[in-house]
C-alpha cells in the first residue's frame, strides 16, 4: 500500500481471484473482493476506475462515524458493489456521482450520522439498479436512499428501517 496525499493506494490488487494480500481501505483501480473486516476513522474506499466490482464477500468496513464507507463521485461507470456484510456507521455508506449504468446489490448498511447521513446517496446517475439490500438510518435528517436528479434508475427489494418517519417526494 502507497500513501498519497491523505489517500491510500491499493496495490498489487488483482480480480482474477488470485491469493492476494489483507485488502485495506484506498484507492479502487480494479476489482477486489474483501478477505477481512475493515476499522477506519475515514472514507474506506475510493472508485477511480470504470468496469470495476467491489465484492464485500459477507465482511464488514465500519468507521467511526465519518467520512463514505465507498465513494464514487469521480464519474466512472458501470461499478458493482454487492455482498457486504455490513458498510457501518459512515456518514454516507456509497456516496456517488455521475455513476452510470451500475449496480448495487445484496448489501448491509447502516449510517448512524443523522446530519446529512445517506444509506446510499446517488446524484445525477442514470441507470442504476440498487436492489437486495438492507438499509438503516438513524439521527434526524438521514435517508436511507437519497437520488438527486438521478433517472432510469432501478429500486426494488431493498428492506428499509428508519428511526424516522419515512417520505416520499417529487
Amino acid at each position: 500500500m502507497r500513501e498519497e496525499g491523505n489517500e491510500y493506494e491499493i496495490e498489487n490488487v488483482s480480480g482474477s481471484g488470485a491469493s492476494l494480500g489483507n485488502i485495506t481501505c484506498g484507492s479502487v483501480n480494479e476489482s477486489i473482493t474483501l478477505n477481512q473486516h475493515i476499522v477506519t476513522n475515514a472514507t474506506c474506499f475510493y472508485v477511480n476506475a470504470s468496469n470495476i466490482v467491489i465484492n464485500g464477500a459477507s465482511f464488514n468496513i465500519t468507521s467511526n462515524g465519518s467520512g463514505d464507507g465507498i465513494n464514487a463521485d469521480r464519474g466512472y461507470d458501470n461499478i458493482t458493489i454487492r455482498n457486504f456484510g455490513g458498510i457501518m456507521r459512515f456518514i454516507r455508506g456509497i456516496e456517488a456521482t455521475d455513476m452510470n449504468v451500475s449496480l448495487i446489490f445484496n448489501n448491509t448498511l447502516n449510517s448512524s450520522n443523522g446530519f446529512n447521513g445517506h444509506a446510499i446517496r446517488l446524484d445525477n446517475g442514470t441507470n442504476v439498479n440498487i436492489s437486495n439490500n438492507i438499509l438503516s438510518v438513524s439521527g434526524g435528517n438521514g435517508f436511507n436512499i437519497f437520488l438527486f436528479t438521478s433517472n432510469n434508475s432501478y429500486i426494488a427489494s431493498n428492506t428499509i428501517t428508519s428511526s424516522r418517519n419515512i417520505t416520499a417526494g417529487g
